[in-house]
């Protein structure tokens, strides 16, 4: 900002001035514009995440409360599409519930494992295979 005499012309911002807080607005404007992408690519991620371990945690939970004895060894799949605020997603999920008896040898223990997968439209335009895993054990009540 110049100052001048009372005499001249009154106290302002030349253009040069202007120009320049114009750029500098402009660069931090599109700075983050940027990060948007990114940030829209974190939470559609998270979403997915989310949404896969509750529902690998619903079938552990449904699991865990059937009678030990009525638990099978082996493993089954169940392909579920989920509604989300009344919306039916597009991404289905896969489900793998795999049930072995504990690697102690006992049997008397088991081991619960709940894989929930997924596939994720990337941005490069490809498709990635993600999952969420949960794990525990179970042992027979007397």
């Amino acid at each position: 900002m110049t100052a001048c005499s009372r005499g001249g012309r009154g106290a302002g911002f030349s253009l040069v001035e202007l120009l320049l807080a114009v750029a500098i607005l402009a660069s931090a404007f599109l700075l983050v514009m940027g990060m948007f992408p990114i940030s829209f690519r974190g939470i559609h991620q998270g979403k997915h995440q989310v949404i896969a371990a509750q529902l690998a945690q619903a079938y552990m939970d449904r699991e865990r409360t059937r009678p030990f004895t009525s638990m099978s060894n082996g493993t089954y799949t169940d392909r579920v599409s989920v509604v989300v605020n009344g919306v039916t997603s597009a991404t289905t999920y896969t489900t793998v519930v795999t049930i072995r008896p504990s690697p102690v040898g006992t049997a008397n223990k088991a081991v619960l494992m709940v894989q929930t997968q997924w596939l994720q439209a990337e941005v490069t335009g490809t498709t990635q295979a993600r999952s969420v895993t949960i794990e525990s054990s179970r042992t027979r009540a007397w």
